[in-house]
């Protein structure tokens, strides 16, 4: 009988322990998804919801203000005080503004340089509570550095009705406008007469001839997945919608660098390398949300960070039907990059629209080889990305979206 007794206390204890055990892990999965989706009321309990700057770029003018916009959130702005830290190249971050009340006064930078800003947020009656706010990198140059920056995407882009086109039925009518524009500067720079020009032109894949003007044998009227341009090929224009576009490597210095540097590769490589450079020229840098402004509309929006570039660039060269890839580069620190990699013949081509930069290989050749680029133009310095610091911290890549390969 005791024995029976002492049985049955057996069981009831192990279904305690069970139920308990049960009890802990929701316990533990409960505090887990806590922390990694916050609640409304924790988002809620952030002293501000956000901090935006005017003018809103990530490339500025030295000596240019900065103005700092604080998006309240439950508390006055008023009641609180801000300080900014900030770091420049390998110095280390200091404190530029120790804490002050709001409003913040407006920032100056006083020599070029790559600078990161932070604002710390915090309530004088509750000192030891402090909500940080890292408002990304700022690049700042002297005008002329960015002399000769290519906004030809930006050019054709204003030939598109935004009351006829969305953002998202652009790119392919675009990435055949880009690719006419990259074989006629491609044409140029090899020398080409107009009779050559206009047999290559009608060799194009993607574009309609639809008639040639008669009064210029040179000139053809083409459709392109639903536009019309008339392209002069004596004249090296596209008019479109009432607006001329001048194409000629004189009217874009930096694109002959790039061919200047890729001249000995086949012309896919080529045609992928300047939209490669015509995309990195679309975007002022920056790691900060574009969100916090108003929605992100891609090729409109004028803020972006890697991952909005390469998939820019891999959509455009998708559609040209060139093997492409999105590559994340994963570091030791806490940080990943993005990249494109491009596949002409076997051989496999690394580009980077954030940097402008170009490789004859892969991500992995990169890191095993230490490989230099083959383009790095210098208009937005970004050249730290492939820097040996960079590289030395290389832990692994994976392919996010990949087309062909």
């Amino acid at each position: 009988m005791m024995l029976r007794k002492w049985g049955d206390r057996v069981k009831q204890s192990k279904k305690i322990i069970i139920i308990l055990s049960i009890l802990l892990i929701f316990s533990v999965s409960c505090n887990l998804i806590t922390m990694l989706y916050p609640t409304t009321d924790s988002q809620s309990s952030a002293l501000v919801k956000g901090i935006s700057w005017r003018p809103f770029t990530s490339a500025i003018k030295v000596n240019t203000a900065l103005s700092f916009l604080i998006i309240p959130n439950e508390i006055d702005v008023n009641n609180l005080e801000f300080q900014v830290w900030v770091k420049s190249g390998t110095k280390d971050w200091e404190v530029e503004v120790p804490f002050s009340k709001t409003p913040i006064h407006d920032f100056v930078f006083d020599s070029t340089g790559i600078y990161n800003l932070q604002v710390d947020i915090r309530n004088p009656k509750q000192p030891d509570e402090v909500q940080k706010i890292w408002l990304g990198q700022f690049f700042v140059h002297n005008e002329k550095s960015l002399e000769n920056s290519d906004n030809l995407i930006r050019e054709i882009l204003a030939g598109y009705s935004p009351t006829l086109w969305k953002a998202e039925d652009i790119y392919k009518p675009l990435a055949h406008e880009l690719n006419i524009v990259s074989n006629m500067l491609i044409w140029q720079y090899q020398g080409y007469n107009t009779q050559q020009k206009g047999n290559l032109l009608e060799e194009l894949s993607g574009v309609t001839l639809v008639k040639n003007d008669d009064t210029n044998e040179y000139c053809y009227t083409v459709e392109n997945n639903g536009k019309m341009s008339i392209i002069n090929l004596e004249n090296n224009t596209i008019e479109s919608n009432d607006l001329i576009l001048k194409v000629s490597l004189e009217q874009h210095p930096n694109i002959k660098y790039v061919l200047d540097n890729v001249s000995m590769y086949p012309d896919k490589v080529k045609i992928s390398s300047i939209i490669t450079y015509l995309v990195y020229n679309l975007y002022d840098y920056s790691q900060v949300p574009y969100e916090l402004e108003r929605p992100r509309i891609p090729l409109f929006s004028t803020i972006a960070h890697c991952g909005h570039y390469t998939e820019d660039l891999f959509r455009l060269l998708k559609e040209l039907n060139i093997p492409v890839k999105i590559t994340a580069i994963r570091y030791d620190v806490d940080g990943v990059h993005y990249v494109n990699e491009v596949k002409y013949d076997g051989k496999v081509y690394t580009l980077d629209p954030t940097s402008a930069a170009i490789f004859t290989g892969s991500v992995e050749e990169i890191a095993k080889s230490k490989l230099e680029p083959i383009v790095l133009p210098q208009i937005r310095d970004m050249s730290f990305l492939w820097s040996s610091n960079m590289w030395n911290s290389f832990r692994e890549s994976s392919a996010y979206k990949a087309y062909g390969f």
